[in-house]
């Protein structure tokens, strides 16, 4: 994160924004990196459909904006934690919002606790990557090596370009 950016800071600015919601933070580390969990109680459902989103916008600008590290970036959790019913198409409008950071409701009866453990830490490590040594042996087929032989080829694919860095090996 740059050296300008306090949570603190983030923090009075977010009350100020939503004073009767409120917000905590976490991170949950995974060797050099690092997810972010943002813990955002809501009173009522009526508050929480009126909020998300704006909540949602003003981590991404306040916070998310301010990572350096792509891993950070795209590992951002909202847990918008209830202790109240919420209407199934709520939760899936929620849910299933792709900007800035996955999201997910909590409510009565679930425990933050499972859900993060759920959703984050099983999540990312099922992403370790180990590495094998593999030994392939090759040889030559005739029937392609003959019909390659003094072809030109015309277009060449570079799939690691793209495909994002964390995927690159």
């Amino acid at each position: 994160m740059k050296s300008l950016f306090h949570m603190s800071e983030f923090q009075e600015k977010f009350k100020k924004s939503f004073p009767e919601i409120s917000i905590e933070h976490y991170t949950t580390a995974f060797g050099e990196k690092a997810a972010n969990v943002f813990h955002i109680k809501i009173d009522s459902e009526e508050r929480l459909k009126n909020n998300w989103k704006q909540i949602s916008n003003f981590i991404a600008m306040n916070f998310q904006r301010h990572l350096e590290d792509e891993f950070e970036q795209f590992n951002i959790y909202l847990f918008y934690d209830q202790a109240f019913p919420v209407s199934k198409e709520l939760k899936y409008n929620i849910e299933n919002d792709l900007f800035s950071s996955r999201k997910i409701v909590i409510t009565e009866g679930e425990d933050f606790n499972k859900v993060l453990d759920d959703y984050v830490v099983n999540s990312l490590s099922s992403f370790e990557h180990t590495q094998t040594d593999l030994s392939i042996e090759y040889s030559q087929n005739a029937v392609i090596k003959e019909t390659l032989f003094g072809k030109k080829l015309r277009k060449k694919i570079k799939l690691l370009k793209r495909m994002p860095s964390i995927m690159k090996f």
